[in-house]
């Protein structure tokens, strides 16, 4: 986390400067105004993630029916296909492809639904994991942004100075 944190600083610490020097900001407000609008876009972003994934699920959920029908008569149309080529019955084969079919498809279903609905301790724990990650992440995030400044002093005046200097050049023309 801390590593991201890095970067989400130095991405933030470049919209404090930009608040401060451009729009002139207080320094504190911009910090306050940036890491703001980093929360709301990071709620908004999972929100989305997660209202698209409800979306496509409720979906499947409603064209079930539409999906085993297609699936039956795909498999009828192939069971009659390998009658016409090979003069075998296939009606024997038929069922018992469709009777395997929907005992898979019922299992599937009924453990998804234990898996998802009977684990919620799971669920909470990793909420919380996630919500601990996010708060270990900002609280990086305003040191990093607070001592950004004395950071980029200490690599300019260090015994690498160079080294990192060409690094940051490369790293502007790529990105």
């Amino acid at each position: 986390p801390f590593l991201l944190a890095f970067f989400v600083a130095a991405i933030l610490n470049r919209c404090i400067i930009f608040l401060n020097k451009r729009l002139h900001f207080n320094k504190k407000f911009a910090f306050l105004l940036s890491v703001l609008s980093m929360i709301f876009l990071l709620i908004l972003a999972i929100a989305g993630v997660f209202g698209l994934f409800l979306d496509e699920v409720s979906g499947l959920v409603e064209n079930m029916d539409v999906y085993m029908l297609q699936l039956d008569n795909s498999l009828r149309n192939v069971c009659n296909r390998v009658e016409k080529t090979l003069g075998v019955d296939t009606e024997k084969i038929y069922d018992t492809i469709r009777v395997q079919a929907e005992s898979i498809v019922s299992g599937v279903s009924d453990s998804f639904m234990a898996d998802f609905l009977g684990n919620t301790k799971d669920l909470a724990a990793g909420a919380m994991n996630f919500i601990i990650l996010i708060v270990l992440l900002f609280t990086a995030i305003i040191y990093m942004t607070k001592d950004m400044d004395k950071i980029r002093s200490y690599l300019g005046h260090c015994y690498f100075a160079r080294e990192i200097s060409f690094i940051k050049k490369i790293t502007k023309k790529v990105f």
